[in-house]
């Protein structure tokens, strides 16, 4: 009897470990808060899916699951499959009404168009947000959805980088055109730049006729195309001193066709470090730079 009694009191003891062990599920908000618990879709669903870092499309399931699903972008012909992490639905109950100003979002802009937003300031149901280029926009508090903690993540960044392509591009009209030496005027044969949106194209003059510059584009076949003398810029090399934090055409890389302008970042012994719009860095020599002014 002792040792039933033995095995008995044994038997309980476990049962009582087990019971203090015994793991608890997390309750359903911690979940969501912990990006484990995915919103449950079916198909037909309207949804906003984040393709890539802060970029954003509106689409309609076709194929729920757990972490995969399938989903039709209007216009875009085949369906898509997307991770479940990336989708939002578009729910009264996900969308940004209680946000404060200065929070981020992702905002209906449009018809079908979702992009990120920051909230500047509310009135009733009616929410003022801009876009990462510092558009200001009016949209109702139903057209606008909460973003998970990683997507908030994504849209600060991706309104950071916006803020300094802003400062870099401002910085480049301010510094003007590129540079000639006193008394440069392009003649047949030179190898020259003209100017082409925010960067430059290269090309080799073919003929002066009445005050314009005929010029053969690289990579635009035989045919040339008139600018105007004030158009037209020299290639490098260019004597000049490099200065910090100022901004420079640069020579492409092989197999790119526009020359793109950068600020020069640092400079030692013929060679500078460079930044694009981007903020992208890398290294070039001098003698393929050619500086801007006014």
């Amino acid at each position: 009897m002792v040792r039933a009694g033995a095995r008995i009191v044994l038997a309980m003891s476990l049962l009582a470990l087990g019971g203090c062990t015994r793991k608890t599920e997390p309750s359903a908000s911690a979940q969501q808060d912990s990006g484990t618990q995915q919103p449950e879709f079916t198909a037909g669903d309207a949804v906003v899916v984040e393709a890539a870092r802060a970029t954003f499309f509106e689409a309609v399931v076709r194929r729920p699951g757990k972490t995969r699903l399938q989903v039709d972008e209007p216009d875009a012909g085949a369906p898509r499959e997307v991770d479940a992490v990336n989708v939002y639905a578009i729910d009264p109950r996900n969308s940004g009404a209680g946000l404060a100003a200065g929070s981020f979002a992702i905002c209906r802009v449009a018809p079908r168009t979702w992009t990120g937003c920051r909230l500047e300031s509310r009135t009733g149901d009616k929410l003022s947000v801009s876009d990462e280029n510092g558009q200001k926009i009016e949209v109702d508090a139903s057209s606008v959805l909460k973003p998970t903690a990683v997507t908030e993540l994504n849209l600060r960044q991706s309104f950071e980088q916006a803020l300094k392509r802003k400062a870099f591009l401002d910085g480049v009209r301010e510094a003007g055109r590129p540079q000639t030496t006193k008394g440069w005027a392009a003649r047949p044969g030179d190898h020259v730049l003209v100017a082409s949106g925010n960067a430059y194209a290269a090309g080799r003059v073919q003929k002066i006729r009445k005050g314009q510059v005929l010029v053969v584009l690289d990579g635009e076949g035989k045919d040339p195309r008139a600018f105007s003398r004030a158009e037209v810029f020299p290639q490098p090399p260019f004597v000049f001193t490099p200065t910090i934090g100022s901004y420079v055409c640069v020579r492409p890389a092989p197999g790119d066709a526009l020359w793109p302008v950068v600020r020069i970042e640092a400079a030692s012994e013929g060679k500078v470090t460079i930044s694009d719009a981007q903020g992208r860095r890398r290294t070039a020599d001098l003698r393929d730079l050619i500086p801007l002014g006014k």
